[in-house]
């Protein structure tokens, strides 16, 4: 059985997304693919809290990914560096080599990643073709850190006459 990387020079999809400028990088995204991800948000308790207008800077960040079947999307064991939301396909997890679960559209995986630096607690590989939407963790920390900062700083006299580059 054939085991694909996504991407033939890299252990997993986990590299497809992170790069230095990540949180730097903006994707146009369709109003269907926006409302995708607003529509996952109670699901996804990092997001469940998040103002529409933090969810919306988040969402622009986030990298469609599409997958191939058997292509590795992450690897136990492996550092994780980003969150998956499944858009289409299907995608098996497996935990010491066992089946553990199968994640369809509007599930997602890997959200430990976004809040600390913890090694992936399964393998997760493309089951039936697919793609998904993928964020890491220093750009959602951005994202989220720099727009709560502005909400305070509007609140707080003071500080909203600070430049945004100084907070």
């Amino acid at each position: 059985m054939s085991h694909n990387r996504v991407s033939p020079s890299e252990p997993s999809a986990e590299h497809l997304v992170v790069s230095k400028a990540a949180h730097e990088q903006v994707y146009e995204k369709s109003t269907a693919a926006l409302t995708f991800v607003f529509k996952a948000r109670a699901s996804i308790p990092a997001f469940a809290n998040l103002s529409d207008d933090v969810l919306h800077e988040v969402a622009t960040h986030m990298t469609r990914v599409p997958c191939a079947v058997n292509d590795v999307i992450v690897e136990q064991g492996t550092a994780g560096e980003n969150f998956f939301i499944v858009e289409s396909g299907h995608f098996q997890a497996t935990k010491d080599g066992l089946p553990a679960k199968i994640f369809g559209k509007g599930q997602y995986f890997g959200e430990l990643a976004l809040l600390r630096n913890a090694p992936r607690a399964a393998t997760v590989r493309c089951a039936k073709e697919g793609s998904l939407w993928a964020l890491d963790r220093a750009t959602f920390r951005e994202c989220v850190m720099s727009l709560q900062i502005r909400v305070v700083a509007a609140r707080i006299p003071f500080l909203s006459h600070l430049s945004a580059e100084l907070l």
